[in-house]
């Protein structure tokens, strides 16, 4: 039996330079979770199906932009639970998505129409949930228009940041809005690991967790950002945090950290608020009520032509929103502190990466 599901979901516009174009960033989250704060990445539109099992599912955007999966083998979505809810790991697009079942190679389709006719990237991210302990996860072929365009002879298993996971990143063009644009993942028995380490079970299914187009690619960001999105138990009682993250890649050989009070400042700022080569800052004097913006900017290229050069910003929308709770509470306030977080990212238009990380904090009771 052939199930359609159709979903519709609002989308995002970005900025470069001059020209308007729109980011889409599509999080596959688990069937049947209500709390999207438990399942979905900060900043992505959800694409829930709404049962568990199916071979045709639609996501139409507000622009009439859709997305569709299809698949002539039973689909359905997947997650590893413990991973996805625990705040150590926080893989809320990593650790879920959409499979196949049951447990075999094969393949499906991602459908993509109504997109701007021109050039266009695709992020197309195939994690796989299950233990790496005891598991070996079969390759993944990407194709397009029937042409092999990517592919992954190794894949991450319970990989957190999203940097680190496995992307296939693709670029492709579109004549009209009419013209479908149709991607393949698949995977294969001839392409089964020669040597399964002495593991006993195989994830031998496609998986997508999600995907990005016309996003700044997230290999070049700045990752593990701490506090970490919807973090529950961040704790500055004394009016003080250590904001750290990690590098983008060992590409990079410093870091422009900026913090501000407003977004307007930030926006508008040339002078690093610290510039070198930790990866942490000590935001001091926080107060109830107030808002605070930081951004991490990565540099990769060194030189000193290219100092305090203020690069283009893209600007990811204001539905890259995720709100951090904190736990403290007072004897005669018993609400939870929580921060609202802003992030968006930068593109790069020179020799210098510069791929902006930043975020709004705000402070309530």
């Amino acid at each position: 039996m052939l199930h359609k599901l159709l979903l519709t979901a609002a989308v995002s516009a970005m900025t470069i330079g001059t020209m308007a174009q729109t980011v889409y960033k599509v999080d596959i989250s688990e069937f049947n979770r209500n709390n999207q704060e438990e399942v979905l990445e900060p900043g992505f539109t959800q694409w829930q199906p709404v049962q568990k099992d199916f071979n045709e599912m639609t996501l139409q955007m507000d622009d009439g932009v859709t997305f569709t999966l299809r698949s002539e083998h039973n689909m359905r979505s997947g997650w590893n639970k413990a991973f996805v809810q625990s705040k150590e790991f926080n893989c809320r697009l990593t650790g879920d998505g959409v499979n196949l079942d049951p447990n075999e190679c094969g393949s499906f389709d991602l459908v993509i129409k109504g997109l701007a006719p021109g050039q266009h990237t695709i992020q197309t991210y195939h994690s796989s949930w299950a233990n790496p302990a005891t598991t070996v996860a079969w390759p993944v072929t990407l194709k397009l228009g029937g042409e092999v365009v990517g592919h992954a002879a190794e894949r991450t298993m319970q990989q957190a940041a999203m940097a680190d996971a496995t992307v296939l990143v693709t670029t492709f063009d579109v004549t009209s809005t009419d013209e479908e644009i149709v991607f393949t993942v698949l995977t294969s028995d001839d392409d089964a690991p020669a040597d399964m380490g002495g593991k006993t079970a195989t994830d031998k299914t496609p998986v997508l967790n999600g995907f990005m187009i016309d996003a700044i690619q997230s290999s070049a960001q700045a990752k593990r950002p701490n506090p970490a999105d919807a973090d529950m138990h961040v704790d500055a009682d004394d009016g003080t945090y250590l904001i750290t993250w990690e590098p983008a890649s060992d590409a990079v050989v410093r870091h422009r950290f900026y913090f501000a009070t407003d977004e307007a400042s930030l926006e508008a700022a040339t002078t690093p608020t610290y510039e070198g080569t930790e990866t942490s800052w000590l935001a001091t004097g926080l107060k109830n009520l107030d808002t605070y913006y930081w951004r991490v900017d990565e540099v990769t290229s060194p030189g000193p032509s290219q100092e305090g050069r203020s690069l283009p910003r893209v600007r990811c929308g204001a539905s890259d929103r995720v709100i951090w709770h904190f736990p403290e509470q007072r004897a005669m306030d018993a609400m939870p502190t929580v921060v609202v977080a802003v992030w968006y990212t930068t593109s790069p238009t020179s020799a210098t990466t510069d791929s902006r990380v930043p975020s709004a904090m705000v402070w309530r009771r």
